[in-house]
């Protein structure tokens, strides 16, 4: 709940929708903490021990609070205060993308998108909870990213992958990405590691690359849905012509607002 309620604050304190999510999370919690209470007062061991653990343990400040638990503050984001769209241009032949600065997300109700901050190589991690979870054939679990390309072609669109073990049978972890709703590309990028060591060990990074066909100049939506849990995405690059090798990735790009 405690975690919930520092998420709120952080998202709700960037006008993101997504602290909606965590204030709804942090009721939830409290209501369960609620029933927890009831079920110990009168159903276990037939309510022998009732009222013994009342004491208030939320929402306290001092030894002689109240006896009632008092859920802690949220705040809700609404449309009219929310975040402005998120556009990255394209400039020096590349364009560049922390991967938690996405333009829209799809949750379902069993699966989230959460960030990681602090993880990876430079800004943070974006990936699913819970991470047992797999996406149903009908879960449209992903994140969209929008850029504004000056230039036309056919791009190499990297992602830079947390490494993740091939974990479900050596089968892989796949995901899906597009531009544009069209055809989707199925990738599964660690499918066939057996274990030898190397370069992903070494760089603590998996790249995946797939190649797009970007037609004309101007606004365009990038889409990418996991197939699988435990995948983390780290930064998104595409090379428009520019893109130089780095241990980092490059810098990010300009964000239009």
């Amino acid at each position: 709940m405690y975690y919930a309620v520092a998420k709120n604050r952080e998202l709700a304190a960037k006008y993101d929708l997504q602290a909606n999510y965590y204030a709804d999370r942090v009721k939830e919690c409290f209501e369960r903490n609620a029933y927890l209470d009831r079920k110990y007062n009168t159903e276990i061991a037939g309510g022998k021990w009732q009222h013994m653990m009342d004491q208030m343990r939320i929402g306290y400040k001092s030894w002689n609070d109240s006896k009632e638990n008092i859920m802690p503050e949220v705040t809700y984001v609404y449309d009219d205060n929310a975040s402005k769209e998120k556009v990255f241009q394209e400039k020096n032949g590349y364009v560049s993308m922390e991967a938690e600065n996405f333009s829209g997300l799809n949750n379902s109700d069993r699966i989230h998108w959460e960030v990681i901050p602090d993880f990876g190589k430079t800004k943070s991690g974006v990936t699913t909870f819970p991470q047992n979870a797999y996406p149903k054939a009908d879960e449209n679990i992903y994140l969209e990213y929008d850029i504004n390309f000056e230039s036309k072609g056919e791009f190499e669109v990297q992602l830079l992958l947390a490494p993740t073990l091939n974990f479900n049978h050596n089968k892989g972890l796949r995901y899906e990405i597009s531009f544009d709703g069209q055809a989707p590309q199925v990738v599964n990028f660690n499918g066939h590691y057996k274990g030898e060591l190397g370069r992903w060990q070494s760089e603590h990074i998996i790249k995946s690359a797939t190649k797009h066909l970007i037609s004309q100049p101007g606004k365009h939506r990038l889409r990418f849905r996991v197939l699988e849990p435990g995948i983390v995405l780290e930064k998104i690059m595409i090379n428009t012509g520019g893109l130089k090798p780095s241990y980092l990735g490059a810098p990010e790009s300009e964000i239009l607002q």
